[in-house]
């Protein structure tokens, strides 16, 4: 499935959903190369100003969807068919290797969930 397919088979998907959608939305903006996504679920909800059950209740769906996995706190890993963002990032000794999908070390920034 290519990124355009995703979007349609999520739009479908969550059509009921809506909350979900927003969340995958947010995820797939803040996303680097690859799909990593270095952020709390708390930082999430502050961003769209929802409690963190809302987001911990939608980051629930998306992973027993298969869109979303989680590393460890504060990293999660889009599906690659979720990655709009140039695909896998090359190969580098830091790197390890979660469901054959490459991504760097935690990192503790978000830039993407900073208030401007």
């Amino acid at each position: 499935m290519d990124s355009q397919e995703f979007m349609v088979w999520a739009a479908v998907q969550y059509e009921r959903d809506r909350w979900t959608l927003v969340v995958l939305v947010l995820l797939i903006g803040c996303q680097k190369a690859g799909g990593e996504i270095d952020a709390t679920q708390q930082e999430i909800a502050d961003k769209l100003g929802k409690g963190r059950s809302h987001v911990t209740r939608a980051f629930k769906v998306l992973e027993e969807d298969g869109v979303l996995w989680r590393v460890q706190n504060g990293k999660y890993q889009l599906n690659p068919a979720a990655t709009l963002k140039g695909g896998i990032p090359e190969s580098r000794p830091e790197e390890r290797v979660v469901r054959c999908v490459r991504i760097k070390k935690a990192s503790t920034s978000c830039r993407c969930l900073t208030p401007s």
